[in-house]
């Protein structure tokens, strides 16, 4: 194994580890916050989300994925990044403050106002934590960068609870956001032993910048894809039905925008490490290939089979109208993911427009499909994802394959063999239901689905897929 996959693994495993005590923290606390709040809260808490994706995008401009990329990155063209961030991030911050009230009377959410102006000021310090982020992944520094993150996670997600108990609303979510931001700024430039100063003299830095807003504009994209559905349909649909569409939306992505993260934030510096060798990077990004399609449609398809139990128990009666919709959309889920895979590598062999093509054509298929879905209510808007992703998926391995040359059938049977399995397996667990008792406890019947479909895709692996099967049981971090 070489020394390469060898620091990744080390690196993707105190990510991991971290990452996991933080997330099972905040999923929980989450989950709870989520009954002190009404959909209508939650629809506020979705545009919320949208609007500072779109702004943390732009103040960014990819300039983290340059110090992350140049090999030549002294502390000179660090300062100079600095300076090129805190520019753009004081335009943004500018627009953010003048355009709340007129985004706030679109939408139809007054209390949206407030919200942009406080999230305008907090913006400010976003210089520092990208350009400390980007120096400490470039060292594979995660386990250090990772125990703030987890610092950061629980203490908001705490404070979020405490908030929504004592009945601020969607305000919980907000302010616990927003103090996350401080707090991870704060903690990296710690960890780096010193706060860097800017130096305005920008000579250059056109080539680095020319290279960041590639990123910058295929991570707005891909951020707006995340997002174009709500911003599609919101003015379309009433507060709460876009409210049980954000819930079910953010259930289902939710082990993706977690997992795939820490996923890409390691493999991107390895890849960088080695584009050299193009070679040993296809061969990596194969083998990571394998073990996350083994593992990921199992868990969204069991995932699919027991959300009726997962929803009632966990977050209440009010929500189950998501229910059907949540059913539906983790089917395509697995398929978003397998096209997220592509962008570490593209972007480390030197070709992020591959990318920009990609999620551009992502965007337009999905505003398109749901304009038109929106009438047909929410059911419609989940049926819609049935069509989008196919069509996503296609383009996206025929650009990307050529780009990469990877063969286009071998990613497809890579696929194909375990999404298989995972849907005999969703299969049998939906016979299972039909004849298990309706008066059985929520918990029993969540448990005995999630160990039944284990269990069977396993054996189905070992029937119809064992040569995947046996390269996951191998694995170890």
């Amino acid at each position: 194994m070489s020394s390469s996959i060898n620091t990744a693994r080390q690196a993707f495993k105190w990510t991991l580890y971290l990452r996991a005590m933080s997330q099972v923290a905040t999923w929980l606390i989450s989950l709870i916050v989520i009954r002190y709040l009404t959909p209508a809260d939650y629809g506020i808490v979705a545009l919320t989300e949208i609007i500072f994706m779109l702004v943390m995008l732009f103040c960014s401009a990819g300039l983290g994925d340059v110090v992350i990329q140049r090999t030549d990155a002294d502390e000179q063209f660090n300062k100079k990044v600095l300076s090129l961030l805190l520019l753009l991030t004081a335009v943004m911050c500018s627009l953010l403050l003048i355009s709340a009230p007129y985004l706030a009377q679109y939408y139809n959410q007054p209390d949206l106002t407030l919200v942009l102006r406080l999230s305008a000021l907090v913006f400010m310090f976003t210089p520092w934590l990208v350009l400390s982020s980007s120096i400490l992944a470039k060292n594979m520094d995660f386990k250090s960068r990772g125990k703030i993150d987890l610092y950061a996670a629980v203490s908001t997600a705490l404070l979020s609870l405490l908030l929504a108990y004592n009945g601020f609303g969607f305000w919980s979510l907000i302010i616990s956001s927003l103090l996350n931001i401080l707090l991870r700024t704060l903690g990296y430039n710690l960890l780096l032993k010193k706060l860097y100063l800017p130096a305005f003299e920008l000579g250059g830095m056109w080539s680095p910048l020319k290279f960041g807003l590639t990123v910058a504009a295929t991570s707005l994209l891909f951020g707006l894809f995340m997002k174009v559905d709500i911003l599609v349909i919101a003015n379309q649909i009433d507060s709460q039905t876009l409210g049980y569409y954000a819930l079910a939306m953010h259930l289902a992505l939710l082990p993706m925008v977690k997992i795939m993260p820490l996923v890409n934030e390691v493999a991107y510096p390895m890849y960088a490490n080695i584009k050299h060798n193009p070679t040993e990077c296809r061969r990596i990004f194969s083998y990571m290939l394998r073990l996350i399609c083994f593992a990921v449609f199992p868990l969204f398809y069991i995932f699919s089979a027991v959300a009726p139990e997962l929803v009632a128990l966990l977050l209440g009666k009010q929500w189950l109208p998501a229910v059907i919709a949540l059913q539906i959309i983790l089917l395509t889920v697995p398929f978003r993911i397998v096209s997220n895979l592509f962008s570490p590598l593209l972007k480390a062999l030197g070709h992020p427009q591959t990318g920009l093509q990609h999620v551009s054509f992502s965007c337009v298929v999905v505003a398109l499909l749901f304009y038109f879905a929106a009438p047909y209510g929410l059911q419609g808007l989940a049926l819609a994802w049935l069509i989008a992703t196919p069509l996503i998926l296609a383009f996206a391995l025929n650009l990307c394959t050529r780009r990469a040359d990877i063969p286009f059938f071998m990613l497809i049977a890579t696929m194909l063999r375990p999404a298989l399995v995972a849907a005999l397996t969703l299969g049998a667990l939906y016979w299972l239901s039909v004849y298990l008792p309706a008066d059985w406890h929520k918990l029993v019947l969540l448990l005995l689905k999630s160990f039944a479909g284990a269990v069977l895709y396993l054996l189905l692996s070992w029937v119809f897929n064992r040569a995947q099967l046996l390269e996951a049981a191998k694995f170890r971090l």
